[in-house]
C-alpha cells in the first residue's frame, strides 16, 4: 500500500569551505565570475582563491594587492593561501 508519492526532490548542498564573502572585496565582481582583468577576454579561466582568514578573492586581483602589501585587505592579517582553485569559470 503506497501511502504517499514522490514527484519532486531538491537536494541542498553544504561546502565544508567557511567563506566569508562571496564578492571579491578588491574587484567588487561575485566570485563565481570573472574579475575585472578577465572579463574583458573570451575564454579565459577566473580562478578565485581562499586565505587562511576563509576570505576568499580572484586569484588576480589578490596578486596585484600581494605586490604592495602581505595582509589580507579584510582583516589585515598576514596573507597565507588556504585553497586555490575555490571557484573556476
Amino acid at each position: 500500500m503506497n501511502r504517499f508519492t514522490i514527484n519532486n526532490v531538491n537536494f541542498v548542498v553544504a561546502s565544508q569551505l567557511a567563506i566569508h564573502n562571496d564578492t571579491c572585496p578588491i574587484c567588487r565582481f561575485n566570485l563565481t565570475d570573472k574579475c575585472y582583468k578577465c572579463s574583458s577576454v573570451e575564454n579565459s579561466n577566473c580562478t578565485s582563491v581562499l586565505g587562511v582568514c576563509n576570505h576568499g578573492y580572484h586569484l588576480h586581483c589578490i596578486e596585484d594587492w600581494l605586490k604592495t602589501k602581505k595582509v589580507c585587505p579584510l582583516d589585515n592579517q598576514p596573507w597565507n593561501y588556504l585553497k586555490h582553485n575555490c571557484n573556476v569559470k
